[in-house]
């Protein structure tokens, strides 16, 4: 015996449904055909394909998405949301998920990396958006939008009683905090700080983050090159200049090295910001900051991503 179909849906009915879900026309008229017309059901039924359709679409490739960096001034945080195409990715709905999701991590105010995504996914402390947790708000967008959605990088970090964040976010969409680039970069003192110091060393961070950014180092400092580099290069002029005395070899040596840490460690490579002005990232912290702020400044957490 087949169930008969209730048909007499009205279009205010359906208008309002697919306000308080977001689901398409169609499937808010199924939804209620589906219900004989009952409102909290129709929801209920919304929900549940949209987690049946995430399941489906689970194994899709994501290749695309956005990059989204946020900082309340204790906690800094960046992720990677994708999806499958620049079309989604570029949407109101995927660019709010993606807004609310940073935020709502942000304020849990605790340190998170990708190996802890999960525990991200089931907790919400932004009630009005999320309603039960972040992963069931996931599904819902897979359904609404019939791509695949997931969370590829996440990191968090939090500041300490010396330390401040920076944060960049490159190329942001329909002016939101979501782009196609972002970084964070973390400043340290030795001596603490109080509101001048952190006004000062807040926008230097900022600073710092579009240069770090902008220039993808390998390292930091030139302590944390890899002696097997070192070794490389070392081998590399023996080799290429046998007939010169070991003297020049260590002259030949030393000069590579320099243009080594130049093109790959932060602190030596250029300070992109001023151009009027030459200057390396270790001489604009010294000048802009240290002398500033008559305190020794060094560089901490630093992040990038892209798309």
């Amino acid at each position: 015996m087949f169930r008969k179909i209730y048909t007499n849906i009205s279009i205010t009915l359906i208008k309002q449904l697919r306000e308080a879900s977001g689901s398409p026309i169609n499937d808010c008229k199924k939804a209620l055909e589906s219900t004989d017309g009952n409102f909290e059901k129709a929801i209920q039924y919304l929900k549940e394909r949209g987690l049946a359709q995430a399941e489906k679409k689970s194994g899709n490739q994501t290749k695309q998405g956005v990059i989204v960096a946020y900082t309340n001034n204790k906690v800094a945080a960046l992720a990677e949301i994708n999806c499958e195409t620049d079309f989604v990715a570029r949407t109101n709905e995927f660019l709010e998920f993606s807004t609310n999701f940073i935020k709502t991590v942000v304020n849990q105010e605790k340190d998170f990396n990708s190996s802890n995504i999960e525990s991200v996914l089931r907790q919400s402390q932004n009630q009005a958006y999320f309603e039960t947790n972040i992963d069931d708000k996931r599904k819902q967008l897979v359904g609404k939008l019939q791509e695949n959605i997931v969370i590829g990088n996440l990191n968090a970090f939090v500041a300490t009683n010396n330390s401040v964040f920076g944060v960049y976010q490159h190329n942001c969409l329909k002016n939101t905090i979501c782009g196609l680039g972002g970084s964070v970069v973390e400043l340290i003192t030795e001596q603490g700080l109080n509101d001048v110091k952190s006004q000062i060393l807040r926008e230097g961070a900022n600073n710092l983050a579009v240069t770090y950014l902008g220039l993808k180092p390998k390292y930091l400092y030139e302590n944390e090159v890899a002696s097997d580099v070192i070794d490389l290069i070392r081998k590399e002029v023996q080799r290429d200049f046998e007939s010169k005395t070991p003297q020049q070899q260590n002259f030949i040596v030393k000069g590579k090295l320099q243009n080594y840490y130049s093109d790959n460690v932060f602190e030596h490579q250029e300070y992109i910001l001023n151009e009027d002005e030459p200057q390396t990232i270790k001489q604009y912290i010294k000048k802009e900051l240290e002398d500033v702020i008559k305190d020794k400044v060094k560089i901490g957490r630093c992040l990038y991503l892209t798309i």
